[in-house]
């Protein structure tokens, strides 16, 4: 009742993992922007940045995208009402499944 009450008052946003998440928004980045700002990530236009990498071979800033265990090197395209979990991964220890792909951080999400 709690969840329906605030979203009701809140048009436009629901409420995954204690973050609200944009239904509305032009991209996934900005429907997501609560809980990437919880997770101290940075936000350059529509581009996130968890954590800078160290390796030559594996340079990138952007971080790894997995929606509903498939991953991405870029931000996938998902229906923003169906977003069930978001999880941002930034320590080596959480992101050691990823190999070097996770060098950067990843953000797993989970739709309905």
């Amino acid at each position: 009742k709690e969840e329906q009450s605030a979203q009701t008052k809140n048009k436009g946003f629901k409420l995954v993992n204690a973050y609200w998440v944009n239904v509305f928004a032009p991209n996934l980045v900005e429907a997501i922007r609560f809980h990437l700002r919880g997770s101290g990530a940075r936000i350059e236009g529509d581009q996130v940045i968890l954590r800078q990498t160290m390796s030559i071979q594996y340079m990138k800033d952007f971080p790894l995208w997995v929606l509903n265990g498939v991953i991405y090197e870029r931000e996938p395209f998902v229906n923003f009402n169906t977003i069930r979990e978001v999880r941002v991964l930034k320590s080596a220890a959480e992101t050691n499944r990823y190999g070097a792909l996770g060098n950067a951080g990843v953000i797993e999400i989970t739709t309905e």
